[in-house]
This record gives C-alpha cells, structure tokens and sequence, in this order.
C-alpha cells in the first residue's frame, strides 16, 4: 500500500514538472513571437528608408542617363537594387503581421490591442558556456521528468517483485478416472 502511495506521488511530481516544461515553452514561445515582431517592425523602417534612398538615387540616375552621362546599365542596376528593398519590405512588414499574429495568439489579444512598447535589450556579457549547460542540465523539466519517471519505473519493479512473494502458487489438478 505504500509503495502504491510513493507511485502515486511519484506521478504528481511528474505532472508538475510536464506542467512547468509547458509553462516554460510558452514562455520561450511568446518571447520568441514579441522579438520577432520588433525584429520585423525595425526592419520594416530600416528597409523603408533604403526604399526612399534607392529612389532618390534611381531619379539622379535617370537625369544622368538622359543627360547622356551614364549608360543605361547604371540606370538599371539601380533599379534592380530598389525593387529588391521594396521586395524586403513587403517581407519585413508580412513577417511582422504573422508575428504579430503568434503574439496575439500567445497572450490572446487582437492584434489591433498589442502595443510593443521597447526593442531589443541591450548589449550584455554572456556567462561561461560550461556553466549554462550545468545549468540547464539541472534544472532542465524535461530531465527531471525523466528521472522522476525513471523513479516511477523502478519504485514499480520493486512493488511487484515484493509481491511475488505474497501470492502462493495455486494450481489445480484434474483426475478422472472412468470405470465400467
């Protein structure tokens, strides 16, 4: 009867530690949607604005060509480099509504109510490489579930082998014998 309340225990640990790794993982989840958004939102000016320069440039250019001063090559390399930042544009800012479409999913609010209100943290020194997987080893949920289920597992072995010895062998034995 024990070793049944030790097992039922023993499965508790494990559903608190599959609820903390579910936990964590959306977590990570809802971090990683929330930096995406800012990553794509910066890009998004970032590349708006080299949209704007390769325009001014494709405008100096074509006075350029029309003056005769450069040859048309000039003109469209020019106009080869703008397309391809207003084709990053278009993907920053489609990368930022499904971004923005995971946050909104994480934290179940509309993408209309979410507001990013900082960027990314600032530069910081990373810890010993060795120290952050000792870390993560120990404190890992995934781990400790399998050490608790492991514990599970043999904490069950013993409780049936125990029991052998409690259960005497039966068995039944048939004669018949017909005369006549």
């Amino acid at each position: 009867m024990a070793q049944a309340a030790k097992l039922a225990e023993l499965a508790q640990e494990v559903a608190v530690v599959e609820l903390e790794d579910a936990r964590r993982r959306v977590r990570k989840e809802t971090a990683e949607s929330y930096y995406l958004t800012v990553l794509a939102r910066e890009s998004s000016v970032r590349l708006e604005q080299m949209t704007l320069i390769f325009r001014e440039i494709e405008t100096d250019r074509r006075a350029a060509f029309d003056l005769g001063a450069i040859y048309r090559q000039g003109l469209l390399e020019i106009k080869a480099r703008s397309a391809e930042a207003a084709q990053g544009l278009l993907e920053a800012r489609e990368s930022e509504f499904t971004a923005l479409a995971g946050l909104a999913y994480f934290t179940t609010t509309g993408r209309a109510a979410l507001t990013l209100v900082s960027g990314f943290p600032p530069e910081r020194s990373f810890p010993d490489e060795e120290l952050l997987l000792q870390r993560s080893e120990e404190h890992s949920p995934a781990l400790q579930k399998l050490r608790l289920q492991a514990e599970q597992a043999r904490r069950d072995v013993a409780r049936v082998r125990g029991g052998d010895t409690f259960r005497p062998d039966l068995g039944l034995r048939l004669a018949l014998e017909i005369t006549g």
